[in-house]
């Protein structure tokens, strides 16, 4: 199997993993509920114990995304919509209350509970949500939303909450442009980093360009 940006994540939270059972583990984009089990059982099995975890979708695939970004054919109003889903995926049965199944698999898998956050991030992320729910700066994100607005709103709730604290992102659709930083969560990144002051530093990226794994902080 190939080396992912998971797997980097991964070795390189186990080498600097100071802090990490202080601070919260935060993924953007459930669909199947598959990445997040993974990052789970990641944690798990390198003797990772965050404070919690915490999963964030609409489950009724994905946004409209903002006038003028440049967008991937396969990232339309709707799609990846969990609902649309059927019997088995990943160990995951979508024909009962699969929101409820992806949490018991996680539990499976990781031996913790994630706490899903549901509803499209415009409307669920709120400042009140960081107080009601005790949440603490990120030691690791996992953005696996697609598209720019999403990846905006979610990262910008997380700066202006004070979440992002020396903490490891990794972007599932990276997509390196001939111009860096002009679509998608490239562009969402950037914007919010020099909005709020943030240092960036790239750790790695899949040769391809899709993924990439950063180090953000003051």
């Amino acid at each position: 199997m190939a080396y992912h940006g998971r797997d980097f994540s991964r070795d390189y939270l186990k080498e600097h993993s100071e802090g990490v059972e202080d601070k919260d583990v935060y993924c953007f984009g459930i669909y199947t509920g598959w990445s997040l089990g993974q990052v789970g059982y990641d944690f798990k099995t390198n003797n990772l114990t965050p404070n919690n975890f915490w999963g964030f979708d609409s489950f009724e695939g994905l946004p409209e995304e903002k006038e003028g970004i440049v967008i991937h054919p396969d990232w339309f109003k709707g799609a990846f919509d969990s609902r649309k889903l059927t019997g088995n995926q990943h160990g995951i049965d979508f024909n009962g209350d699969f929101v409820e199944n992806i949490k018991k698999n996680f539990n499976e898998r990781s031996g913790q509970e994630v706490d899903l956050i549901k509803g499209f991030y415009s409307d669920s992320l709120t400042d009140e949500l960081v107080v009601e729910k005790s949440m603490k700066p990120a030691s690791f994100v996992d953005m696996d939303v697609d598209i720019y607005i999403s990846t905006q709103q979610s990262m910008d709730w997380m700066a202006r909450n004070g979440l992002i604290e020396n903490t490891v992102f990794y972007f599932d659709d990276w997509f390196k442009a001939k111009e860096p930083y002009t679509f998608g969560e490239a562009l969402a990144m950037k914007e919010i980093c020099d909005k709020y002051g943030y240092n960036y530093k790239k750790l790695w990226e899949l040769d391809s360009g899709l993924q990439a794994v950063f180090l953000i902080n003051y």
